[in-house]
């Protein structure tokens, strides 16, 4: 791993020139017109919109959260089929959870042989920022599993959007 200056240190999380791994392809537009503090009927509104912009796409939604109690989840949910919960501790933060529910979601894909295009969709702009850019000043191995995966995901023909 090298370290990048800048403002902040950053671990690049893979000694692999990019050439050799897929761009990750993401859909940030919905950023631009809200955000999370906006009325919910007018959040919905703009969701269902973009869920019909990805309707002959495979969906999986993803979060992870934490309690006013302290308490941290991590969850992925496949319409029609299922949805995983998974534990974990409740000193991680919010972004190790968001990280740890897409991962968990890119192994499913991977088990599964999906090959039709995936879009993944998450409220953690962190999370996607941090896959795109490959680098983490948190989590830098967590990425490094992410980014294989989706290279992983790529070589078997399947590809994922993240929105």
């Amino acid at each position: 791993m090298e370290t990048v200056k800048g403002e902040t240190e950053k671990q690049m999380i893979s000694d692999t020139p990019p050439l050799h791994f897929p761009h990750t392809n993401t859909d940030m537009e919905v950023r631009e017109y809200i955000s999370k503090k906006d009325n919910p009927e007018i959040i919905k509104s703009y969701a269902l919109e973009l869920m019909d912009k990805y309707k002959n796409n495979f969906k999986i939604f993803s979060d992870g959260s934490k309690t006013e109690t302290g308490q941290v989840g991590s969850v992925y949910y496949i319409p029609e089929i299922k949805m995983e919960k998974l534990g974990i501790t409740d000193q991680s933060s919010v972004f190790t959870a968001e990280l740890i529910a897409i991962e968990e979601a890119l192994k499913w894909l991977l088990s599964k042989k999906i090959t039709e295009p995936v879009v993944i969709f998450t409220d953690s702009l962190s999370s996607v920022e941090a896959i795109q850019s490959q680098t983490s000043n948190s989590k830098p191995n967590l990425i490094i599993g992410i980014v294989k995966l989706l290279r992983s995901l790529y070589l078997e023909n399947c590809l994922v959007t993240f929105v």
